[in-house]
């Protein structure tokens, strides 16, 4: 194909699409109008979860982790316990979204213990709940260290 015929042809589309108001009104208004609301309107990051932490270990690296996650802007803890049964109860009545369970066994150094923490989410409904998916980042974000005050 002629690079001249193509020069043209572009040509007199521009042309025809200044000419007509509805298609120039669409060619600005929906890039606009999907910046805005993908840039303000929709959130995709998770802010304020319900969770509950139960704390089955009086460590104090366990208290600085529940104090991590309820420092932290993803999270809102509901309630704090020492028994997994109220965290099962809350996830069956949909109160919480998830639960961070800190076992008794958890230590500070893997040494000295485990340092494994479970997470049980609430999976009943995933289009009104987030996925799993969703909450790893918001709960890696919670466990980096802070710089600064």
């Amino acid at each position: 194909m002629n690079l001249q015929h193509v020069r043209a042809m572009a040509r007199k589309e521009w042309r025809h699409l200044l000419r007509d108001v509805r298609s120039l009104g669409l060619l600005l208004l929906i890039p606009s109008l999907l910046l805005f609301l993908f840039g303000y309107a929709i959130r995709l990051d998770i802010r304020h979860a319900p969770i509950a932490i139960i704390q089955e270990s009086r460590v104090g690296c366990a208290d600085a982790l529940a104090a991590h996650f309820a420092a932290a802007q993803a999270f809102r803890v509901v309630f704090r316990s020492s028994d997994r049964r109220e965290a099962g109860d809350a996830l069956q009545s949909g109160a919480i979204w998830a639960a961070l369970i800190i076992p008794t066994d958890f230590a500070c150094e893997p040494q000295r213990g485990s340092n494994t923490v479970q997470w049980l989410l609430d999976g009943v409904d995933a289009n009104s709940r987030p996925p799993a998916a969703q909450l790893r980042p918001a709960v890696a974000a919670s466990l980096r260290p802070r710089t600064g005050t």
